[in-house]
């Protein structure tokens, strides 16, 4: 049967595992798990998320959040024999492909030094971890595996739909909206209001209905319940991004990662927290947290125009089953005070394989309905195809391929930004 050579394949991995040398720099000490302890994808499976730009990931124990987790480890992988900066494991997964491919793969070992903590303390039942996953657009996902099943232990595949027909194992993906969008903005001066709305993300577990875990029997015996509740919106203030950064302003990536700093006295705590990276650039809550509907209002200061800072907001969410923190999923950056109205910036064209890869990037989404590609033709400027803004309200960047028997005889590719109002603001037009 085909579920019982997935089930001898994942032993038999697990088995490997402990044998394979992890390539990470720093010190030669361990963290508190007395063996080897791989964490993510191990079964060639990945993630459907952007990965244009360096992926942020954090991975925690539910329970105990800050005194067993990733800390500031790239665990994220966008491309196999590869990594992107940061310490982490060299990235040896199929799954992950090439980058800008959309597969992400998750990658790491709480064996390591850099790992606070240990979700496998030695003599103990193994306890339940979750990953919060935010790509390159600042969507995110959320997935969880117990550990329980002593054949796949924590591999991220357990909480995959598993089809025992086949044998194979699906990708899950990151949401298209699981973001805070930015969806209205009004300023006085450098105070602008928000008009917010959070979506909740995906959550993958090892309980799902057609998950392996549930197929494989064991996974899912503590009946885990994936309830997810919003939280408090963050902000902070940082370096607005550019064309090919990313626009989560390394979310999970500084310092204690997802602990978040609550109060006056939080950020001399949040930077000494058990991990052993530094605080550069903290999250700070506010006092607002969305509706029911996952609205809410935010009244706040923006950065100056000529500061190069942005204002980044930031959604949470916690499990509604754990006494676990907030945890940041997805954010978005705030254009500062007087920026320009969204437009496509730095709109390039290129040819290759019978199609036209049009790119390009924004700085400010808010009011943006679509994107239209559209080209010269003789009775005038002809569409070509409607693309759906990814930035939420903030920056984002694009990449899109159009095939060349759509311009029919046209040269040139103009990108058109289509507001709510029904007004619209084209870039110039660029040849290729």
């Amino acid at each position: 049967m085909e579920g019982d050579s997935v089930m001898k394949r994942v032993v038999l991995l697990c088995a490997v595992a402990l044998f394979v040398t992890i390539g990470l720099g720093g010190s030669t000490s361990w963290a508190q798990c007395g063996t080897p302890t791989p964490i993510g994808h191990q079964l060639d499976s990945y993630f459907l998320c952007d990965d244009s730009v360096p992926v942020q990931a954090f991975i925690y124990e539910l329970g105990a959040p800050k005194t067993d987790n990733s800390d500031s480890m790239r665990v994220a992988c966008r491309a196999q024999n590869s990594s992107d900066p940061g310490v982490g494991v060299i990235c040896s997964q199929v799954g992950s492909g090439v980058a800008n491919d959309g597969h992400v793969t998750i990658e790491t070992d709480a064996f390591v030094n850099q790992w606070v903590g240990c979700p496998a303390p030695p003599g103990q039942v193994p306890h339940r971890i979750a990953v919060v996953v935010v790509d390159g657009q600042g969507k995110s996902l959320i997935l969880s595996v117990s550990g329980h099943d002593p054949g796949l232990a924590y591999q991220f595949e357990a909480a995959q739909p598993f089809d025992p027909a086949t044998g194979a194992i699906t990708p899950v993906a990151c949401g298209a909206n699981a973001r805070l969008q930015v969806r209205g903005m009004s300023t006085s001066g450098n105070t602008a209001t928000l008009s917010l709305h959070q979506d909740k993300p995906p959550v993958y577990t090892d309980c799902d209905t057609g998950s392996l875990g549930l197929f494989l029997g064991a996974a899912c015996d503590d009946n885990f319940d994936k309830t997810i509740t919003l939280g408090h919106v963050y902000a902070k203030v940082d370096t607005c991004p550019s064309a090919g950064s990313p626009t989560n302003s390394n979310l999970g990536g500084t310092g204690n990662s997802n602990v978040l700093c609550t109060g006056a006295g939080a950020p001399a705590a949040c930077c000494t927290g058990p991990g052993t990276g530094t605080c550069t650039t903290l999250w700070l809550q506010t006092t607002v947290t969305p509706n029911a509907t996952g609205d809410a209002t935010l009244v706040v200061n923006l950065p100056a125009p000529t500061s190069g800072q942005c204002l980044f907001v930031g959604g949470t969410s916690s499990f509604a089953q754990t006494a676990t923190s907030e945890n940041l999923t997805g954010s978005t950056p705030v254009p500062p005070a007087g920026a320009a109205s969204p437009k496509a910036e730095g709109v390039a064209a290129s040819k290759g394989n019978g199609k036209i890869r049009v790119t390009w990037s924004t700085s400010s989404e808010i009011n943006l309905a679509a994107f239209k590609l559209l080209t010269h033709k003789k009775s005038g400027l002809a569409e070509l195809t409607s693309v759906a803004p990814t930035g939420a309200g903030g920056a984002s960047h694009y990449s899109v391929d159009v095939a060349m028997g759509a311009f029919q005889g046209g040269k040139d590719v103009v990108v058109r930004a289509l507001l709510n109002d029904g007004t619209f603001i084209d870039a110039a037009p660029v040849n290729f």
